[in-house]
């Protein structure tokens, strides 16, 4: 009598415990914000598409497995003398989980070829706008060929703090290259038009990762790589939309949380002590200091919002700094990216 109790409250238990996390499975994403970031390319699109239904096959398997498993548990707790039933085969069954998650596999797997053909074997379209971008331990540097169109030779043995790419002085090329040196500025692509990033490393294998653009590709030493995209968005206008959403009052208790989690907030407006000396400057950024001078100012509420910035992240394990290899992408009218690099000094005049 016991171990037939016991028995149903283990079936029991296990059932409840499938179910309970089958729905944590599901809402600690949807709670916790744990979703793909705003898309900002054209490509991006279809890759989006094709994820989206890849996981909802797989969420339906999963979740119509888990719920079965419980049933079973559930219906079939232990019971003295009852004994298992036992069958050796079932060629129709066996035809049916072989099959169908065959043929779905299949479709999957070739719409994903399809989809990879179209990002990494189509032609880069004439009038690109081409940039390249070297990674190393653990910064991103980045070089624009000049009036010219084209890039510079570069040389291994020409390397050092002066010339981290390696440009070679010698090449007539090289003169009107615009180089920004690793970790030392943005990379500024133009919206509305292809992209070509050529992809280069210095050191280890570095993975080239833009997640609003849905762009990944491997830089590897000893050879340049290259992958294209459109922007869809410039940063003035993702800004303006996350500050729209975002912009409210806010308890400082509420702004430490979200800047530790990593968020970047900005003040709104100005805020003063009690002598009239400005502790915070309107648009100003929102660090742990600036917080604990709006509290000793007296401010317990400030209206604020939250700052963006496209980033370069690298998606390769690189060493132990890996997580800070980070950069900014700056996406703007062609105009103004035109006029950035002309403001910047050519590698022949440095």
């Amino acid at each position: 009598m016991f171990r037939k109790q016991r028995g149903q409250i283990h079936s029991r238990l296990m059932a409840l415990f499938i179910v309970v996390g089958l729905i944590g499975a599901f809402l600690v994403p949807l709670r916790g914000n744990w979703w793909l970031p705003a898309l900002a390319s054209e490509h991006g699109a279809a890759t989006d598409r094709l994820f989206i239904i890849t996981l909802a096959i797989t969420a339906t398997v999963f979740v119509i497995v888990q719920l079965t498993l419980a049933y079973l548990v559930w219906r079939y707790p232990y019971r003295e003398g009852r004994r298992a039933e036992y069958f050796l085969e079932s060629t129709k069954m066996e035809m049916t989980w072989t099959i169908v998650p065959a043929v779905i596999m299949t479709m999957l797997i070739f719409s994903g070829a399809r989809l990879w053909a179209q990002i990494y074997y189509t032609k880069v379209p004439d009038g690109a706008f081409v940039v390249e971008v070297t990674g190393e331990q653990f910064k991103w540097a980045f070089r624009y060929p000049g009036k010219d169109g084209k890039f510079g030779r570069t040389k291994a043995k020409l390397i050092d703090d002066e010339n981290p790419l390696g440009v070679d002085p010698d090449d007539p090329a090289s003169q009107d290259d615009i180089v920004i040196p690793p970790g030392q500025g943005e990379l500024h692509i133009p919206v509305h038009r292809p992209v070509e990033v050529r992809l280069r490393s210095k050191d280890v294998l570095h993975s080239f990762f833009l997640p609003h653009m849905r762009v990944k590709q491997d830089a590897v030493p000893g050879m340049t790589g290259s992958i294209w995209f459109v922007p869809t968005q410039t940063t003035a206008e993702r800004k303006g939309e996350i500050r729209r959403k975002t912009e409210r009052i806010y308890t400082l208790r509420e702004l430490r949380r979200l800047i530790k989690a990593g968020l970047p907030f900005m003040s709104a407006e100005a805020y003063k002590d009690q002598s009239g000396e400005e502790v915070v400057g309107a648009d100003a950024p929102l660090l742990a200091d600036s917080l604990e001078k709006l509290q000793q100012a007296g401010h317990e509420r400030i209206k604020a919002y939250q700052d963006f910035n496209f980033e370069i992240v690298c998606a390769e394990l690189c060493g132990l700094g890996h997580y800070q290899m980070k950069g900014t992408v700056v996406v703007a009218p062609l105009s103004e990216v035109e006029e950035w690099l002309s403001e910047q000094t050519p590698f022949g005049e440095e």
